[in-house]
């Protein structure tokens, strides 16, 4: 259950002007008692604020993509030293006489 979700629900229903005055009163009793058991106003909910702030700051943030642009090259130079390698091991296979399918043919001679 999305909490927040809940709340807002509680609290569009306790506003609205066509829910019936029990109704609108216990809606927002409700919402209340959500937002304090979850902690929504507290520190909880500005922490819940400013972590997805600092998320996004430091997604947009020029060093970030820097970054990541730094590792990615790092990985691309790392695939391509073993490429390498795989093809001299290849090289190193054939030279070395390894036959392959070779033998003795049986065939309608």
């Amino acid at each position: 259950m999305d909490v927040v979700q809940k709340v807002k629900d509680l609290m569009n229903l306790a506003l609205d002007e066509r829910t019936p005055e029990k109704e609108a009163k216990e809606a927002g009793i409700g919402a209340l008692r959500l937002i304090a058991r979850y902690e929504l106003l507290g520190a909880a909910g500005g922490k819940r604020i400013d972590v997805a702030a600092s998320i996004i700051e430091k997604i947009t943030s020029p060093g970030f993509a820097e970054g990541v642009a730094t590792r990615a090259e790092k990985i691309a130079d790392s695939v391509e030293r073993v490429l390498g390698s795989v093809d001299r091991v290849k090289g190193v296979t054939r030279r070395s006489g390894a036959k392959r399918g070779g033998g003795r043919r049986y065939g309608g001679r």
